[in-house]
């Protein structure tokens, strides 16, 4: 929390798995950051294989014709300690 941009984005994808943490609420409102989670683990099997083949079919050229970019500027990994 203290590594992001006022007004910054959190993007945890997958979770829900065998471990958690504490969450310091405090730091996350004075810096006006929105956290975003996705998982596939809370989706039938078929509704799984369904975003999969929408998301092919939307951006499988893209992706080989070398289109598509990551958009952060830095990225950090977690040490595995609570922020």
């Amino acid at each position: 929390m203290r590594a992001i941009a006022i007004t910054g984005h959190i993007i945890n994808v997958g979770g829900l798995g065998e471990h958690a943490a504490a969450f310091d609420f405090d730091p996350h409102a004075l810096r006006h950051i929105r956290y975003i989670g996705a998982t596939f683990r809370t989706r039938s099997i078929e509704k799984a294989r369904e975003i999969s083949r929408r998301m092919g079919n939307d951006l499988w050229s893209a992706l080989q014709a070398g289109r598509l970019r990551y958009p952060s500027l830095r990225s950090f990994r977690s040490s595995g300690r609570s922020c």
